[in-house]
This record gives C-alpha cells, structure tokens and sequence, in this order.
C-alpha cells in the first residue's frame, strides 16, 4: 500500500471517426477509416491529490477484428461497446490500487466484457481478445496517466518498489519475484527517434508509378521519393501481400533500390534501413525462408538492409503444426498480433520467434511486462504503430525513448495516413510530430503522468 495508490471517481469516453488520407494497404485490405477513441479518467491518491489522465487509441478493426461473419461498422461499433463497458468497470470498482493494479483490473474483466459486448449487440462471431486489448488501451493509459500527475511525477520513475505493491511475478511466474517494471528502463528519454515510413502494399515509390493516380490535394508527399525529399527519412516498413516469394523478393528489391536513389540525389547519409510486415499472409514458414534466401541471392544489397520481418505467418499459434526457427536463423522474425496474452510468451523461444513488437495498443501495462520479458531472455524489441495518433502517438514515443531496443527506429505512420488528426496534440507537442532528417525530438515530453 503506497500513498500514490489511486481510487477512480469518474470515467470519460468519447468516440470520433478519422478518414485516412489515402488507404493504408494491408494484405487483408485497405484501411480508409478509423474511429478514435479518447478517454480522460479522473483519480484521487490516499494523500488526496487529485488528477485527470488521458489517453487515446485508434479502434483499427481491420487489424484486431479481421474475418468475416460481420460488417467493419459492425466490429468497430463492439470495440467501442466493450472500451464504453470496460469504462464503467473501472468506475464502479472502488478502492485504491496502483497504475499496474488497475491494468491488471482491466485485464481481468476483459474477457467477461467482451462475451457481454458480443451477447448485447447480437454479434454473429466473438470478439478477440486482440480487439479487446485495444479497446482497453486508451483506459489503461489514462490510468498510468492520472496516477503519474497525482502524484506529480514521470511515470517512469514510478516503476518500481517504492510506488509499486506488485513485483513482476504477479505477470510472469515466481521466477520474477523481487523484479519490477521499471528494471532496464531509462529514467528520461532519448533525444532523438528515427522514424520508419510505412510503404504500403500498393504505394507508389516514383514518380512514373503516381502517373494516373489520384493524388490528395493536401500538399504532402505522395510517393516514397517524395517523402524522403520532404522529409530526408530513410527507415521503411514495407507491407507485403499475399505469400509469392518471387513478388515479394522483387518489391522488396524495388523499394530499396528507389529508396536509395532517392535517398542520394538529397545526400541522406544513413543507410537505407528495411523492415518487411506480410500481415500474416504466409501460411507456413517454408515460402518465408524462401523469399529469404531468394533476396539474399538476388538482391544481396536489399537483403543486408532487412533488419526483421514482423507476424509473417497466422495469429492463432494453437493451429501452429510448425516453428519458426529456419526462418529465424536468416532474419529476427518478432511476434506481433499473436501476443494478445502474456502468458503466451513463455512459448515464443520454443516456436522458434525472435522477439516481440511492442505496441501500446495493447497496453502500457502490457507493453512493460512484455518488455520486462524480452530483455531479459535477450529476445529482439522492435516498437511498432497502429496508425497511432493524437496521444497514442505520445504515449508510443515516450515508451520507445526508454527501452533498449533491437532496432532504433520508431514507427510513424499516421503522418501519413491521418495527419491532420488532433490538432490540440500536434500543438501541444509540436517536436513529435515535425520529421527533420529523418528524425523526431522528443524535447516537449513533459515527464509529468505518463507523457
């Protein structure tokens, strides 16, 4: 029992949609809107001070709900529904907990508020405890937030024994007793994070590849090269479709080769970093490993600037009849959308996964075990988005700027797709969001609550 343990008095929700600019292209298809959810969660300490946290999430249904059986409007409208439910939990819980307590609450009931959700709406199918997480996230982080500002502290101060009254072995097993969150954590942020651009499945690299494209009357780049001139970045995410090890090699190839002449003609001294997101769409490894050694013959320049490659095969690891060692031994292969549990990350090393994207979609609470985890098992760290914005985006840079990472960079795509989103945000922390040689400052993080 610690004086900065918070009780919550009033929980807010509000829900708006955010058309994106152009579709972000996945192998399960585009995504042309979202609908954003923001929270503000007031809590009073035992020494009665009071504070009000924020937090916010984008409620990407195509990425967390996919699968037929409903409409998208239909899986967006049951993430809102189970993050409106998960609210009131939280309101009418009583007592006092810490930041980690009270997202550990929210763990528990998602479950039973999911089959809630689903049963009120009349909703053909269950709702996935990947959904749920990200229904959940905007809350748990609002609680971070206010139990931070209460005590008038960095959250990330407050991650151990003195103002936790739970070690990790409450998360991850008795062998973490006498671990906390904040072990392995920097106590201020980076200055600096390099940004990886998203290349979609079907985003121009050139300007012959625009020729008869509708092109946004807004005033931004448009196609890889374009953006690399606005904005000198040279970090790329590359979103692949489909599971043809010849098509993909050759758009991998193709990327870097018009990354690079780009990145030339604008003298960007870093070198051309790579990173490859199928999506799921390979269904067994053996196509991955594949393209793999394909690009490493075909394109050796490519292949040596492909850093990892993100959740390539299926999210339900039960129906696995295969590791992913092979693949692993050419490129880290990192888990991303099957680590909806953390029990689950017990198994990665025995699949043969590299190490995990954290994505505070899921959770700080979440996101600080799991990472907890992979450091001290040596597994690969990557942080990765979720069309992040408003204080989502916040939230992820702070979290990226103290942890030891696997590969220094941060994704950034909602200046892509929805950049006109939340102002008040952009003007609140104007260095999050202004890209400068391929990099953002970290300068207007405040170190008060969790941002």
């Amino acid at each position: 029992m610690h004086n900065t343990d918070i009780r919550i008095l009033r929980v807010r929700a509000e829900f708006s949609p955010e058309p994106f600019r152009v579709p972000l292209m996945l192998s399960s298809g585009p995504i042309r809107e979202c609908l954003y959810a923001h929270v503000e969660v007031e809590a009073e300490n035992r020494d009665g001070a009071r504070a009000v946290g924020v937090g916010g999430v984008y409620l990407s249904d195509l990425w967390a709900f996919p699968g037929t059986g409903a409409t998208s409007a239909q899986k967006a409208g049951a993430m809102k529904e189970a993050a409106e439910r998960l609210a009131r939990r939280l309101e009418e819980a009583g007592g006092h907990r810490d930041a980690m307590q009270w997202g550990r609450f929210l763990d528990e009931e998602l479950d039973a508020v999911l089959a809630e959700a689903q049963q009120a709406l009349a909703l053909p199918l269950p709702i996935p405890r990947l959904a749920g997480l990200v229904a959940c996230a905007p809350l748990d982080a609002a609680v971070h937030d206010a139990w931070g500002k209460a005590a008038g502290m960095d959250c990330y101060a407050m991650y151990g024994e003195r103002f936790l009254n739970e070690d990790l072995s409450r998360d991850l097993g008795s062998a973490w007793r006498g671990s906390w969150p904040g072990d392995g954590l920097a106590d201020a942020p980076r200055r600096r994070a390099a940004v990886q651009h998203v290349v979609g499945t079907d985003d121009p690299l050139t300007a012959l590849d625009a020729q008869g494209r509708e092109r946004p009357d807004d005033g931004l780049p448009f196609t890889l090269e374009e953006w690399i001139a606005a904005e000198r970045i040279f970090a790329l995410k590359i979103k692949s479709k489909g599971y043809d090890a010849k098509e993909i090699a050759e758009r991998i190839r193709d990327v870097h080769r018009a990354a690079e002449l780009a990145a030339s003609r604008c003298g960007v001294a870093e070198p051309v970093r790579l990173s490859l997101d199928p999506n799921e769409a390979f269904p067994h490894p053996d196509p991955l490993v594949e393209l793999l050694r394909r690009l490493k013959e075909k394109a050796p320049d490519a292949f040596r600037a492909l850093e990892y490659i993100e959740q390539p095969t299926p999210r339900d690891l039960s129906r696995y009849d295969f590791t992913l060692h092979e693949a692993s031994a050419l490129k880290p292969v990192i888990i991303d959308e099957s680590l909806d549990r953390l029990e689950r990350l017990e198994a990665l090393r025995e699949q043969g996964w590299s190490g995990v994207a954290l994505k505070v979609c899921k959770g700080q609470t979440h996101s600080l075990a799991a990472y907890a985890f992979a450091r001290r098992h040596g597994l690969f760290v990557t942080v990765q988005d979720l069309t992040k914005h408003g204080m989502a985006h916040v939230q992820s840079v702070n979290l990226y700027s103290r942890l030891a990472v696997s590969a220094e960079v941060y994704e950034f795509n909602s200046r892509q797709y929805t950049p006109f989103a939340r102002p008040e945000t952009r003007e609140r922390y104007p260095s999050l969001f202004r890209v400068e040689d391929g990099r953002i400052s970290t300068a207007d993080i405040r170190g008060e609550g969790l941002y």
